[in-house]
This record gives structure tokens, C-alpha cells and sequence, in this order.
């Protein structure tokens, strides 16, 4: 001051003079600004800014756009497209939005979204007619509604279950959800996404559970359940089993699922696509009674074959009665009773389920070939129609008109070529003209070289 180091700043200077003063730092020197709340989060697309302008300007921040009824956040806010929020303003909300009120997200992108009154797809977004007043005390608060009484659905980030999957249901220290029992099991009803279910009282029921309250606490859970304790069955994802199917389970090294016995067989009871029951006996009406989950990583071993019944199990097999087939053992250990590379013929047990027999005559008796588990056959064997092609469909490609009883087919598959070696001295039989070849494969008008 007057040429004089000011060197206490609280003290006064009196008297007329001039004050020099130097600028040490600027704001441009102390501060970004970018264009979105992600630009500035990544540090992209800096806006470069030169001193300039005159009198004073102001950067006032905005989280409640009521040109646009925009919600900002400025950090990612991490919600999901249609999920049921709830907001509490510790002072005086926007118009528009009421504390503690169930509203639906609609993103626009990972720090901006507008609130809706209704969910997703059709979405009537609330209109912000004024901004909130300031804060004073404790943040404002955004919270999802895991339990929406509205939609009656439950909110569970990338929960990850199927329709028709059983949950078992645990308030933990909580009060329960009404009207779910801690406990119990539940089926997953409706897949809305990857945050969202609904849920349902049991497999087959029609409409989906009414939630009436939220319950209180914070542990509650939804196990997924392998082993259903309660109702004897295992859930296994598109599992392609079939009624009567053999099966042979094994702990795999863990803990035994109490009510089944390691290495035992069972037969399988289907209840959907996913859902199974073991029966003890392939009447299927008695079934194992299972008390517990066990441990470990547990296992059914398919088996296709039924040593007591002769019956061998191939989903969906198309065979029909007495169609003549050729069991091939692949390379692998035959099937004790069977011979690999030989025909037998079809006697059909039902859409799933098969045994095989020698001859025509054994086909219509029913009587089949005895199989025995000792050897068990070992890996992939194959049952070939001689018959007609894999899917039994022909398409006609041409017609002679000279022999008006032969046409030229094209087969939608492969079909086997059946060679036969015989000895013409035993097979031959001059007086009948005909030949002898056991189990020849063929049928009426086959064509020979």
C-alpha cells in the first residue's frame, strides 16, 4: 500500500494510495468443464476455456430439469430401464413427485433419466414443474422398491432365474413379505428382464402372487433350489428325461442327498420340462423321499436301458411296431444280449420307450431280447431304420411313364447300405427259387447289386 508490502492482511492501511495487485490463479486453472456427466467421468472432451468476459458468471448445477422433466446425477446412477423407485426429499419435493410414492425409471443414459408414474413399455413420464428446495441437513434419497405391491413383482439384480425354477423363500430377521412364508418354496412365474420376476404358489398355478406388503428388514433371500425337500424333487434346466428313463445317481464325492443312496438306480418321474421325481420302481408310484439338499456337485447318470424290462429308452424315438432296425455298437463295449451290426425288429412301449426282438413273429408275441447289465454296453450305440430313412421322409423326383409302378425317390437322410455275404452251396434253394439269408434287412422291392 503507497508502495509498502501489505504483510498482514487484517490489519488497516488508512489513507489515500493505490493497492497493486497480482493474479496467482485463475479459474481456468483450477477447473474443467465438459459437455456430459460422462465426458467429465472419463475425462473426454475437455471444453477449453480463455479468460475473457466481463462481470461475474456462475455455474449453478441442475439435478432437476423441469424444461425437460430430466433427472441428473452426477455420478453413474446405476438404475434400470422399469424399475420401481421411491424418493424421500428432506425438504420440499418437485412438483410433481410425492415422498415415499412408487415411480418407474426410465433411462435416458447412465446419469440421466426421467420418472414415470407407470412401467415400462408405456412409460407417462411426471412432469417437474418446480426443483426441490435446498438441501439443509441429510441427502435426499433414492431407493429401489425390491417388493412392488402395484406390479406384484420383486426386484433382484441379475437374478438369473428361468421360469418354472423353485426359490426357497427366507424373510432372514425380518418380517416376511405378505403373504410368503419364510421357508417355503415358490416358482418363478414371469421373467419381466434381468432384474425383475414374478412369482407363483405352485408349478401348475395360473395366476401370480398377490404381494400385499413389503415385509420389514434387509436379509431377505430367494435360494434357488436344486433339491426341493419339501415336494421330493430335483430341478434340473430342460433336463430331456422321460418317464421310466433308468437313471443312476451318484454324490459325485459330496454328501448324499438324504433319501437317496449313493450308486442306486431310480426311474424318472417327469413333472415338466425342468422337474423331476425318483421312483424306486418303474411302476412310478413310489417315490424316494428326499429330507435334505446334501453337498457337493451331485449327478443322475442317464442309462437307456431297463435290464429288468428289456426295455430300452430312446426319447422320441419314431420306431413303429415290428419296423425293422440295425443295432450298431459303434466301436464301443456291445450291449450284453445284443449283437452289434445286426437287425432286430421294433416293439413299441410307447413314444419314448422300445425293446427289440429277433424276428417278426417275437415282435407281435412281444417277446424280446433278454439284456442283461453284465457287461453294460458302454457309449453311443445306434438303432438304424432298414425301413425307410431316419425321418421316414421321401421326396419323389421322378416318374417313368413307361413303367407306371416305379418312381425315383430322394431320401432326407442316409440310407444304409445293407451287405449281405452268403455261401450260394447252403443259401441257394433251386426248388423255391429264393435265397436264404438270415436277417437280411430287406423289404419287398428293394433293389439288389
Amino acid at each position: 500500500f503507497n508502495g509498502a508490502a501489505i504483510t498482514n492482511i487484517g490489519s488497516f492501511n488508512t489513507g489515500e494510495g493505490s493497492v497493486v495487485m497480482s493474479i496467482i490463479s485463475t479459474f481456468t486453472t483450477g477447473n474443467e468443464v465438459y459437455p456430459t456427466a460422462a465426458d467429465a467421468d472419463a475425462g473426454t472432451n475437455r471444453i477449453s476455456i480463455a479468460p475473457g468476459g466481463s462481470s461475474y458468471h456462475a455455474f449453478v448445477p441442475i439435478n432437476f430439469d423441469i424444461q425437460n422433466d430430466l433427472i441428473h446425477s452426477p455420478t453413474a446412477h446405476g438404475l434400470v430401464n422399469g424399475e420401481a423407485v421411491s424418493l424421500v426429499f428432506n425438504g420440499t419435493a418437485p412438483a410433481g413427485i410425492t415422498n415415499a410414492t412408487t415411480y418407474y425409471v426410465n433411462v435416458v443414459n447412465n446419469y440421466t433419466y426421467r420418472l414415470s408414474s407407470t412401467p415400462s413399455s408405456g412409460f407417462t413420464t411426471i412432469n417437474l414443474t418446480t426443483p426441490s428446495s435446498r438441501e439443509v441437513s441429510t441427502s435426499s434419497t433414492i431407493s429401489r422398491v425390491i417388493v412392488n405391491t402395484i406390479e406384484d413383482t420383486l426386484t433382484i439384480s441379475s437374478h438369473g432365474f428361468l421360469v418354472d425354477q423353485p426359490l426357497i423363500y427366507s424373510a432372514g430377521a425380518g418380517t416376511a413379505i405378505t403373504p410368503l412364508v419364510s421357508g417355503s418354496t415358490y416358482y418363478v412365474s414371469q421373467v419381466i428382464d434381468s432384474n425383475r420376476i414374478r412369482l407363483k404358489l405352485a408349478l401348475n398355478s395360473l395366476n401370480n402372487i398377490n404381494f400385499t406388503s413389503a415385509g420389514t428388514g434387509t436379509s431377505h433371500s430367494f435360494i434357488f433350489a436344486t433339491v426341493n425337500a419339501s415336494e421330493d424333487t430335483l430341478y434340473i434346466a430342460n433336463h430331456g428325461l422321460v418317464d421310466g428313463q433308468a437313471v443312476r445317481y451318484s454324490n459325485n464325492g459330496g454328501t448324499t442327498i438324504p433319501g437317496l443312496t449313493n450308486n442306486g438306480t431310480y426311474f424318472i418321474k417327469k413333472i415338466d420340462a425342468s422337474i423331476v421325481k425318483l421312483a424306486t420302481t418303474n411302476a412310478l408310484t413310489t417315490f424316494a423321499n428326499i429330507t435334505g439338499p446334501g453337498t457337493g456337485t451331485q449327478q443322475l447318470l442317464i442309462t437307456s436301458l431297463n435290464y429288468t424290462t428289456n426295455t430300452i429308452t430312446v426319447p422320441g424315438h419314431g420306431f413303429l411296431q415290428g419296423e425293422l432296425v440295425l443295432y450298431d455298437a459303434k466301436g464301443q463295449t456291445v450291449v450284453n444280449g445284443l449283437t452289434t451290426a445286426t437287425p432286430y425288429y421294433i416293439i413299441f412301449v410307447d413314444q419314448d420307450n422300445i425293446k427289440l426282438a429277433t424276428t417278426p413273429e417275437n415282435a407281435i408275441a412281444g417277446t424280446a431280447v433278454d439284456i442283461t447289465d453284465t457287461p453294460a454296453g458302454v457309449g453311443r450305440h445306434t438303432l438304424q431304420s432298414l425301413s425307410k430313412t431316419p425321418d421316414g421322409i421321401y421326396n419323389i423326383t421322378s416318374l417313368n411313364p413307361s413303367e407306371p409302378t416305379t418312381f425315383t425317390v430322394e431320401a432326407q437322410g442316409s440310407v444304409p447300405l445293407i451287405t449281405k455275404t452268403f455261401n450260394p452251396r447252403t443259401t441257394v434253394d433251386v426248388p423255391q427259387n429264393a435265397l436264404y439269408i438270415p436277417s437280411h434287412g430287406f423289404v419287398t422291392g428293394t433293389k439288389v447289386l
